[in-house]
């Protein structure tokens, strides 16, 4: 017999020594190792924090969740959590996961009492009711992520009061904010969606139906090092969307059917010039010509192609130049060459008629270059 069996007594269960509420389980041998899952159809809400123990609920998941969550109609007394007791091999964590199609209505009370944990998981809900504003207030997460469903709408105060930074006494911490497979019914984020986040390192849009990039997005999320926004239906980036961003080394945007002009290409440039890499294939899918191939050239400004062809200018002239330089100098080389030779045979002849001139020979005589007077120099010299 199995005794990790659920005993219920009462209202609670006990398992392996730990006591939770009824509908709820936990698991210490399975993965996830040490989580309380609560089963939104058959456990009794609120779970009161008290009706936890051996361990505390400091990894807690909601399941086949439907409806509006407020905070005090489905946790008590977790504002009380006494964080001193966590594992510190495992962030505190709580993870809503919605039944099929099901709705998760959110409020600014949703989280009031769950301001202790240190990672939020949405997974599988409909925000019908959108991301409103300060959802998220008070809260300080090393993660948070929205996972498939549907976003109806949100707000430029959504994360408003929500810190996103790395928590160093977190394993692995991330630093991160992610929607992923998580459809905008929009098309686009709030403008300003963003600017609360400054500490948070990475931001994680992908296959979430994104269509516009607002201008300036990211433009206060100075600590950025990695964007991901992958899979989406925008075709163009505007060229200062990511600038200012002195920390950030990688940009994924793989998957997308961009607009291959020079305008809409020319983000290019930034991202090479300030050392960041960019992730994915830049295919085309306009101009109709460029379909489905793959850019690989870099589009120019006019003062850049004016710079770039007098440089080629200056370029050619500086060859041309050494090619001049060298082609005298060889001209000269070769001259001066040629006047060393006839000196050394003039030499040789003068020095061939002093010898002459001693066995009692007259000199020859004068050659072309030695003349009359280099004659009678010799005969009056010789003896």
């Amino acid at each position: 017999m199995d005794f990790r069996v659920v005993c219920l007594l009462a209202s609670l269960v006990v398992c392996d020594g730990a006591t939770f509420p009824s509908g709820c389980t936990y698991q210490e041998y399975t993965k996830p190792i040490g989580v309380y899952t609560c089963d939104f159809t058959n456990a009794s809400f609120p779970v009161a924090l008290s009706s936890f123990s051996s361990p505390n609920p400091q990894r807690l998941k909601i399941t086949f969740f439907n409806g509006n969550l407020v905070s005090s109609s489905v946790f008590s007394g977790f504002n009380a959590y006494d964080v001193s007791t966590f594992d510190t091999n495992y962030r505190a964590s709580l993870e809503i996961s919605c039944a099929t199609s099901g709705t998760l209505g959110l409020s600014t009370t949703s989280f009031t009492d769950m301001t202790y944990i240190q990672e939020l998981r949405i997974t599988g809900c409909n925000l019908d009711s959108g991301i409103p504003a300060n959802v998220f207030s008070g809260m300080q997460l090393d993660y948070l992520e929205i996972d498939k469903g549907i976003i109806a709408s949100t707000d430029s105060a959504s994360l408003t009061g929500l810190t996103i930074a790395k928590i160093s006494t977190v394993p692995n911490p991330i630093g991160g904010f992610t929607i992923r497979n998580a459809q905008l019914t929009a098309g686009e984020l709030a403008a300003n969606f963003f600017s609360p986040l400054t500490s948070a390192v990475s931001i994680t849009v992908d296959n979430a139906n994104l269509i516009n990039l607002t201008s300036g997005m990211f433009s206060s999320n100075t600590a950025l090092q990695t964007i991901n926004l992958s899979r989406n239906k925008f075709t163009k980036v505007s060229y200062n969307l990511f600038s200012g961003l002195k920390s950030l080394t990688s940009i994924n945007m793989s998957y997308i059917d961009w607009d291959c002009t020079c305008t809409d290409l020319g983000f290019q440039h930034s991202l090479s010039s300030n050392y960041i890499n960019l992730h994915g294939n830049i295919q085309c899918m306009t101009p109709t010509s460029y379909q489905c191939s793959v850019s690989g050239v870099f589009c120019y400004q006019w003062h850049q192609i004016l710079f770039y062809f007098l440089l080629m200018i200056a370029f050619v002239a500086s060859a041309i130049s050494v090619f001049i330089v060298i082609n005298v100098r060889r001209k000269m080389m070769q001259i001066i060459r040629e006047i060393e030779a006839k000196k050394r045979k003039a030499f040789m002849k003068v020095k061939e008629a002093l010898v002459r001139g001693r066995d009692g020979q007259h000199a020859p005589a004068a050659t072309a270059m030695m003349g009359m007077k280099e004659r009678k120099w010799i005969e009056t010299t010789v003896p």
